[in-house]
């Protein structure tokens, strides 16, 4: 774009343009410093990293993963990138990395910059499509209503301030919509991108965001490489869609060589992480539910022989050759998946691994189930059927949203298929892997956008 305010129709539409956008950075401001209040009040713990080294946890909460994080971090420290500390093979190694780049600069205020980083990235990225999003709808109840149901969601809000990636990958997927949306705004207004460093900024740090985020789970590269495939088909040529276009497939790709160059000059494999296979096994099988089970032993496989990444290859391999040879199987499976990844963070159904989720501490149903009767009025019949309905409703409306999108014509029904594709892709990989809520965070705010959409369009509300 070339800098300039919007061509505005009216004296009142320049008002409502204006009073817009301060209600977006006083909200993002207000919440984030409400945030970083927390961040610095969060009570301190000493974490063992082995018998003869810990460090002091600040700032931040434990996610899922938080402790092979740390240690792959502490690896890097001790000895580089290339260090063959087995948790920077079997997970991707990019987040440890960047925790590794934060405490080589900040030292041991390292855990809390990448609470406030994650922090404000993610406040960032809400205002950034919102404020797009009211460009291009009628109405602006809606770009408030995302806004507000994003920046103020419980789980997405406060797992910025979590070891683990699902934040920094959820602040990128707005992002990246929001930058969509500018796409379409910029094209449907006449206004000329000019190649100008100014109006690079902006891509430079979505460059960013997206890099960091691939190499913390590269299995969005796939999912924005698509993206990009969509929108090259789907948007008229233009400056700014070459330069968003290029950007995605250049980014991605190389955040994939990225990882994989590192694992093959540790092991001679030029593969991005071997815990694929591992984790497709516990899902798959005779006794498998679905999600994790002790009991599960996975499927039958030879991986005699086999070093970590052949064995990771054989697994894959094999779960998938289960799955043809077992269809009624795997579709029990798939629907125990299904409503896992959609089960709610606490009650009687839930499924997965966000114990850790800092918004447990303070969720309603675990204050009412304190004692005997709210227990049994949550994990009895009525909390089971309520749970089973609340994964109705936003599977209901996920999908509702997503045909509105493909049959309106409207200018957000572009950037609504994309937010759609992105969280059907993170639903089939909790298919095809473990079905787990925690699986949800990374796409939960597109998925929010999304059911917000089929909510007003089944409403007829204006958007």
């Amino acid at each position: 774009m070339n800098g300039r305010k919007p061509n505005f129709q009216s004296k009142k539409q320049e008002l409502t343009y204006l009073k817009f956008n301060r209600f977006l950075r006083n909200v993002a401001v207000l919440v984030t410093l409400a945030k970083l209040y927390i961040i610095f009040n969060i009570t301190p713990f000493l974490f063992s990293l082995d018998s003869s080294s810990s460090i002091k946890i600040s700032g931040i909460w434990f996610g899922a993963d938080a402790e092979n994080y740390l240690q792959s971090a502490q690896a890097i420290l001790r000895d580089g990138f290339f260090s063959f500390y087995e948790g920077l093979s079997y997970f991707p190694s990019g987040y440890p990395f960047l925790i590794y780049l934060l405490q080589k600069v900040f030292g041991s205020y390292g855990l809390i910059m990448l609470s406030i980083l994650q922090t404000v990235v993610f406040s960032l990225s809400c205002v950034y499509l919102a404020k797009f999003m009211q460009k291009i709808c009628n109405k602006q109840i809606y770009s408030y209503t995302v806004f507000l149901m994003l920046l103020l969601n419980p789980t997405l809000s406060l797992s910025s301030m979590v070891i683990g990636y699902e934040s920094l990958v959820a602040s990128t997927t707005l992002f990246l919509v929001g930058f969509v949306i500018k796409l379409i705004y910029v094209q449907s207004s006449g206004v000329i991108f000019e190649l100008k460093l100014k109006n690079f900024l902006p891509i430079i740090l979505l460059t960013i965001v997206i890099f960091v985020s691939n190499v913390s789970q590269p299995r969005y590269s796939v999912v924005f490489i698509i993206i990009s495939l969509m929108l090259w088909f789907n948007l008229d040529k233009s400056k700014l869609k070459i330069v968003l276009v290029t950007t995605l497939i250049l980014t991605s790709l190389s955040s994939l060589i990225f990882l994989a160059n590192r694992n093959f000059q540790v092991s001679g494999h030029f593969e991005l992480s071997h815990n694929l296979g591992n984790t497709m096994n516990i899902g798959a099988g005779n006794d498998a539910t679905g999600g994790y089970d002790g009991s599960a032993k996975g499927v039958v496989c030879d991986t005699a022989g086999s070093d970590t990444f052949e064995l990771d290859a054989k697994l894959r391999n094999c779960v998938v050759k289960w799955y043809i040879s077992n269809p009624a199987k795997a579709v029990n499976l798939f629907w125990n998946k299904t409503l896992f990844f959609w089960s709610p963070w606490a009650g009687p159904i839930a499924n997965g691994t966000m114990a850790r989720n800092p918004w447990l501490k303070y969720h309603p149903i675990n204050k009412i189930a304190d004692d005997a009767k709210g227990l049994q009025l949550i994990y009895g019949n009525f909390g089971i059927w309520f749970s089973y309905l609340l994964i109705s409703i936003n599977i209901l409306l996920f999908l509702f949203g997503s045909i509105k999108s493909l049959l309106d014509k409207m200018s957000i029904s572009i950037a609504m298929r994309i937010c759609s594709l992105t969280v059907l892709l993170s639903w089939l990989t909790s298919l095809l892997t473990i079905g787990d809520h925690r699986f949800r965070v990374p796409t939960l705010g597109l998925s929010i956008v999304v059911q917000l959409y089929g909510l007003f369009r089944f409403c007829k509300f204006k958007i």
